[in-house]
C-alpha cells in the first residue's frame, strides 16, 4: 500500500447506518460506497481535524448528488462528538469533534470513550460525551467512478 492515496477522498460513515447492516471495515480493504455529499448542517463534522466531504450509505434510494465509487480504505478514525441540550431538544455541539485512528470497524461492537453524566466537570453545563463513537471517517482511494453521474 502506498504511504498516500492518488484520488483521495474523505467519508463519514455514521454509527447507525453501519451498525445496522455493515460487516466489519479494516484498512487495505477494497469496496464500493455510495455517497450522499455531507450535508451543510453537520457543523460538528466540519470541525474535525479531517472534515469529511461525503457520508456514506446503503440505506433509501440513490439520488441526484450521490456517488457510487470502488474504493481502497487507507486509514480510517472513529468520530467522536459531545451532547447539549438546546431547546429542550439533544444535538451535537458544534463545537466539539474529535478523531481517533483506529485499524477495523466493528459495526457489531460499541467503543467506549468518556463518561455518558451530563453537567461533568470539565464540560459546559447541559453537555455530555457519550461512551458510543457517533460513526467513522474513512479516507479512501477512489480507484473507480461506478455511476459518474446520477441525475
Amino acid at each position: 500500500m502506498a504511504d498516500c492515496p492518488i484520488h483521495p477522498l474523505l467519508i463519514f460513515i455514521p454509527r447507525w447506518e453501519y451498525q445496522c447492516c455493515g460487516e466489519p471495515l479494516r484498512v487495505g480493504d477494497v469496496l464500493p460506497l455510495r455517497l450522499n455529499p455531507m450535508p451543510p448542517d453537520r457543523v460538528w463534522a466540519r470541525r474535525l481535524p479531517a472534515p469529511p466531504e461525503w457520508v456514506g450509505t446503503h440505506h433509501g434510494p440513490a439520488a441526484p448528488g450521490d456517488r457510487l465509487i470502488r474504493a481502497h480504505v487507507y486509514r480510517i478514525w472513529e468520530a467522536f462528538a459531545d451532547e447539549e441540550v438546546v431547546g429542550g431538544r439533544i444535538r451535537l455541539a458544534p463545537s466539539s469533534g474529535s478523531l481517533r485512528p483506529i485499524l477495523v470497524i466493528n459495526p457489531n461492537r460499541d467503543t467506549w470513550e468518556g463518561d455518558p453524566d451530563w453537567d461533568r466537570p470539565g464540560l459546559p453545563p447541559g453537555r455530555r460525551r457519550p461512551r458510543a463513537a457517533h460513526g467513522w471517517v474513512l479516507l479512501v482511494d477512489v480507484l473507480a467512478e461506478l455511476n459518474p453521474a446520477v441525475q
